[in-house]
């Protein structure tokens, strides 16, 4: 409630539940987080009897006298909690002497639902969205919500929330059903019929843009829509970050991403977004103190080990140290492991240890990796290194596996820019040089830079990798030159590595671009 305010700036529990268990003081803590005042206490739930009863004790702080300036005890029916909230937000406008607008009043009075067990089913939806964005993750809060609304028909909040969440099955490819987009879309028109200034709506609406359609002026719009009834949503401000990435102005995309941690210093997301941006614009020592900042706040999230280590290798080619990286992350994280040891596969590759890798792929990884950015499968992989080590016959076992699985992949996803990008990569290795050529092209023609500039670069870098594997070597340091012209995942260091590109070693324009890159 707190949040409706405009003149507040919010770090929500969510945010600040890292702190629970920590030795801190209440003091410390906010001088971490460069806050002036906060507001805890206790909340006691009475379950004995007809009538459940909530005892609530409010606490305010300020921070530079630390003193507390407010106070109060409420005990009412746990049907009455709403009102409670209301009433405990205005007090606290009160005792900061904020002079609350009208709307902003209107929307601390205004309930998100009247129906107790809808509110519960709610927040134990919300809850495990925020666990993390895996495929159970999802779904769990998919059922929680859906059953949220058969007991609140008009429970606006809950339909904007299912609306994101059939866009997440959708972005990261846990389901490409296009009826995930139109769930979406039903879902929230549904909202925004019921309240249209709703904020978690008009959030929503922005995300179908950007994740369904890549329509970014339009996401735009709708975030910037959001910005002015609540100056200081976090969301909005980080997505709008992100579309500034992916029309590849990245130093608006930092600046942006900046307010946003400046919103919230504990979203770690956020700060894990910072280290990507710096390591596309090849500011890798920055990038790797983000990435340290971020597992600080979030040990047991893959993708900060993946962007550490994959900044290491871009600044120096340093492979030992990447690898420590990710291995102390198996060590801690317990899902989506899988991209983990594709990495650690992809680095001893680097590191032309072909035994380990080998050894990797044929353990633990699952058969197939399956990102919004790369889809690949361990088959691949596996017969580059045979190729590498001139085992023609395990070679080709696996290049026909990879092509099987590969093709099979695209038959529910003839437009999807990464198998296309894949099967090039198949036909390279297979000899069938015009067929390879024809799908790399393809995948850029899907997603083209000027679409996408983030996951575009990965598209032009697969044709470059297709055109050195079929012996395109001008056509493939010309790109290759292009690419290290222009922010993206690739460098000099990592060109330097990977035994992929050993056949343009002897090229005179190969050493060229070497000499560039090390200007």
């Amino acid at each position: 409630r707190l949040g409706l305010i405009k003149e507040l700036r919010i770090i929500s529990p969510l945010g600040v539940s890292d702190y629970k268990n920590r030795d801190k003081s209440i003091i410390e803590i906010a001088r971490n987080l460069n806050i002036d005042y906060i507001l805890d206490g206790s909340v006691r739930w009475d379950k004995t009897g007809e009538s459940q009863q909530v005892r609530i004790n409010p606490r305010l702080m300020e921070i530079s006298s630390s003193a507390q300036i407010w106070t109060n005890n409420y005990e009412r029916d746990l049907d009455q909690i709403f009102k409670v909230q209301s009433e405990i937000a205005e007090r606290i406008a009160d005792a900061l002497d904020v002079t609350l607008l009208l709307t902003e009043k209107e929307s601390i009075q205004n309930n998100p639902t009247d129906n107790l067990e809808a509110y519960d089913l709610y927040l134990r939806g919300i809850d495990y969205y925020n666990i993390g964005i895996t495929g159970a993750n999802l779904k769990t809060a998919e059922q929680l919500l859906m059953s949220c609304i058969q007991f609140d028909p008009d429970f606006a909040a809950a339909y904007a929330r299912l609306g994101i969440i059939n866009l997440d099955f959708w972005w990261y490819y846990f389901d490409r059903d296009s009826s995930r987009l139109e769930r979406s879309k039903y879902f929230i028109d549904k909202a925004l019929e019921i309240d249209p200034d709703l904020p978690e709506a008009i959030y929503a609406k922005g995300n179908y843009f950007y994740y369904g359609f890549r329509e970014y002026d339009k996401a735009a719009k709708e975030y910037y829509k959001i910005l002015k009834i609540l100056p200081n949503h976090m969301e909005a401000t980080e997505f709008i970050g992100y579309i500034k990435r992916r029309q590849g102005h990245y130093r608006e995309t930092i600046e942006w991403l900046n307010k946003a941690h400046k919103i919230n210093p504990l979203s770690t997301r956020v700060l894990h977004s910072l280290g990507e941006t710096y390591t596309i614009i090849r500011d890798y020592e920055l990038a790797i103190q983000l990435s340290d900042q971020a597992l600080i706040l979030s040990p047991d999230w893959r993708r900060c080990y993946g962007i550490k280590s994959k900044a290491m290798i871009l600044s120096s080619g340093d492979t030992k140290d990447a690898i420590r990286t990710i291995q102390a992350g198996l060590e801690i994280v317990n899902t989506e492991r899988g991209i983990m040891y594709y990495s650690l596969a992809d680095y001893n590759i680097y590191d032309r240890n072909y035994d380990r890798a080998l050894k990797i792929l044929n353990s633990l990884v699952p058969v197939e990796l399956d990102n919004n950015s790369r889809y690949t499968n361990k088959y691949l992989l596996l017969a580059e290194i045979y190729s590498m080590l001139d085992q023609n016959e395990k070679k080709m076992i696996n290049l026909d596996l990879a092509l099987h699985l590969t093709t099979k992949k695209l038959e529910n996803s003839i437009s999807d820019c990464r198998i296309h990008s894949a099967l090039g990569l198949i036909y390279a290795r297979l000899g069938k040089k015009d067929t390879a050529i024809e799908e790399g092209k393809m995948a850029i023609d899907l997603l083209p830079m000027s679409l996408d500039m983030y996951f575009g670069y990965y598209r032009e870098l697969d044709l470059a990798k297709i055109y050195t594997m079929t012996g395109e070597f001008d056509l493939a340091l010309e790109k290759i030159d292009q690419l290290l012209s222009l922010p993206g995942m690739f460098s000099v260091a990592l060109l330097e590595i990977d035994p992929l590109y050993d056949p343009l070693r002897n090229h005179p324009k190969y050493q060229a671009i070497i000499n560039k890159g090390s200007e």
